[in-house]
């Protein structure tokens, strides 16, 4: 009574169908692998807890970033949602708070605009990375999502 690939497919249980899409999803999402709050380092665990003691954890992956195996965390605190990368060792590489889009300091709202006047934006952060403060526009090119890293003057650093 086993289930052929196409039985899946073709079934219309909600089951089955989130299955196939989140099998699908978790083999095309790039380097970042879903993993349980267990599978987080004691160290990492730890730092969060110490600086953000009230957020509760949404979602957690392993990843490679620079050839560094990073953990990224996604936790909330109320209204407040953040993006955690750390090391390992509980080092944080990158902390992003999801701000929204009339919260950007004028000067990235202006370069931005110039740059992409048309472009859908899915997602607005402040993002510190050691003593930078950055911000990143999170749009739609295309079929691709593109993230467009600005400074507080609003020059353009990267695209990632």
């Amino acid at each position: 009574m086993g289930l052929s690939y196409e039985g899946l497919i073709s079934s219309r249980d909600p089951m089955r169908i989130l299955l196939v899409l989140l099998t699908v999803y978790t083999l095309t999402a790039g380097d970042a692998k879903p993993i349980s709050k267990k599978g987080l380092p004691a160290p990492v665990l730890a730092a969060v807890k110490r600086g953000f003691p009230f957020s509760k954890l949404r979602a957690c992956s392993i990843e490679k970033q620079g050839g560094r195996t990073c953990y990224e965390l996604r936790i909330a605190e109320g209204k407040i949602e953040r993006n955690l990368v750390y090391m390992a060792d509980g080092s944080v590489i990158e902390i992003g708070e999801i701000i929204r889009l009339d919260s950007l300091p004028v000067a990235v709202t202006a370069s931005f605009g110039e740059l992409c006047p048309k472009a859908m934006v899915r997602k607005t952060e402040k993002v510190i990375r050691a003593q930078d403060v950055l911000y990143r526009i999170t749009i739609m090119d295309g079929e691709k999502t593109l993230g467009l890293l600005f400074n507080a003057e609003g020059k353009l650093i990267t695209r990632e």
